[in-house]
């Protein structure tokens, strides 16, 4: 009985052992293999590191993502701004001339294809497509080359080739030299061949007045006269002898001449000779002399501004006509003469004070007070009580605007002082390049 009961539990024993045994074999057949379960691990894991490191940066914007790095910073023809184009994608700011196309910078000046062409100076893109070729000054653009008409030499002798651009088409003008006049399609001029070349008492050199008039410049003291030559009515000089005269003849024109006089007398022409120079007054308005101030006037400027306008007084002149007045003025007998300064001009003032020389009105050349800044319309201005006020040493019949070699520039823009005295007294200022009128005395001291 006991060894059946032993029997009973090894078998029961062995039952349960084959049947552990079958489910670990069946265990094994669903579970993978530990080595397998980790090398599929990290395929999966590389896949997602790839896919997140090929994307942008989740915590940047795209549009700032997608310009980190800055793709467009070493770009050529980039100047290396990046910029999101609103579409998932970035677009680079180009140089003047190029384009972003296909991810690049891009136009018709790349490769430089101005570089071969004659007096070009660079590539001008036009559009994405068309470009020009920047030209060398007077030189134009024209059927793939730069282009002067005047390369061809189209004008005729003795004269400048200009070229220019106007309403869209290239031009050229022929303009004559000195001294040569425009007929039919030549240049030509008197002076060619030379006239003056062996006349006596000239330089030999010819002037031409117009393309069939001529004059000789002629030795000092000479004038020319067409079919005489060189002439001077001082020859035999006919101041010699001259009583109160220095002896020294001058000549003003082909049959007119003054002579020199000692000081304080003035040439008063052939039959009066040298005579005393009055007193500038209201009377005395021609040449005269300021006792007060030591200065001798002329009479005024006689050349006219405006040739063709008769209704403009013809002592009326332009600030350069003024000058050229009294350099070249020969006036009882002196050759020195010139425009006035302001403070001289200033000498002629009467009746007041405070524009008169030394008066309260700052404006002044001796002092070095030339700025706009030393005028003040109370210091510098006398109102008359009406249009007939006389505020000028020479009276009422000698009113005008005066002018005065004081200029000054000032940021740029230049100007001349003038003396008004018309029923007022007043400095003005004028621009000595505009066509301003003004009648002009020339002083000697």
């Amino acid at each position: 009985m006991k060894k059946l009961l032993l029997f009973l539990i090894a078998l029961t024993f062995l039952a349960v052992s084959c049947s552990s045994s079958k489910k670990a074999e069946n265990d094994a057949d669903i579970l993978p293999d530990e080595d397998a379960v980790d090398e599929d691990s990290s395929e999966e894991e590389q896949l997602e590191d790839d896919e997140e490191s090929s994307a942008p940066d989740e915590d940047l914007p795209l549009e700032e993502a997608l310009c980190k790095p800055n793709p467009c910073k070493n770009m050529e023809h980039s100047n290396g701004t990046c910029e999101f184009d609103g579409d998932k994608s970035y677009v680079c700011h180009c140089e003047e001339g190029f384009y972003w196309e296909d991810y690049r910078c891009t136009g018709p000046c790349d490769g430089d294809p101005c570089k071969d062409v004659a007096h070009s100076t660079g590539c001008y893109a036009i559009d994405r497509e068309t470009y020009s070729c920047k030209c060398e000054e007077n030189y134009f653009w024209e059927e793939g080359k730069c282009f002067d008409p005047c390369d061809d030499d189209p004008c005729p002798a003795h004269s400048t080739c200009y070229s220019g651009w106007h309403y869209g088409e290239i031009y050229y003008d022929c303009l004559c030299k000195d001294n040569y006049f425009e007929a039919d399609d030549s240049c030509v001029s008197p002076c060619d061949p030379n006239p003056c070349q062996g006349i006596s008492n000239s330089t030999g050199k010819c002037e031409a007045k117009n393309k069939n008039d001529y004059s000789c410049v002629c030795n000092e003291n000479y004038v020319f006269s067409k079919g005489q030559g060189c002439i001077s009515p001082c020859d035999g000089n006919p101041c010699a002898g001259r009583e109160n005269s220095t002896g020294i003849c001058l000549t003003i024109s082909e049959s007119s001449y003054s002579c020199s006089c000692q000081d304080g007398f003035g040439w008063s022409g052939a039959s009066e000779g040298c005579t005393s120079i009055p007193e500038c007054s209201s009377s005395n308005t021609e040449l005269c002399k300021d006792s007060s101030s030591g200065i001798m006037w002329s009479s005024l400027s006689e050349d006219g501004a405006m040739p063709g306008y008769p209704e403009f007084d013809p002592s009326l002149v332009t600030f350069t006509q003024a000058g050229n007045y009294c350099k070249n003025l020969k006036q009882g007998g002196f050759t020195d003469w010139r425009l006035p300064t302001i403070d001289e001009l200033r000498t002629l003032v009467v009746n007041c004070p405070k524009v008169e020389s030394g008066g309260a009105c700052k404006v002044s050349e001796s002092t070095n007070c030339l700025s706009l800044s030393c005028y003040s319309e109370e210091n510098c201005v006398c109102q008359g009580e009406n249009d007939y006020a006389v505020f000028s040493k020479f009276g009422y019949e000698q009113y005008g605007l005066y002018w005065s070699s004081s200029a000054k520039t000032e940021n740029g823009e230049k100007f001349v002082w003038g003396l008004l005295m018309t029923g007022d007294a007043a400095l003005v200022t004028a621009d000595p390049e505009e066509d301003y009128l003004a009648q002009a005395r020339c002083v000697r001291k």
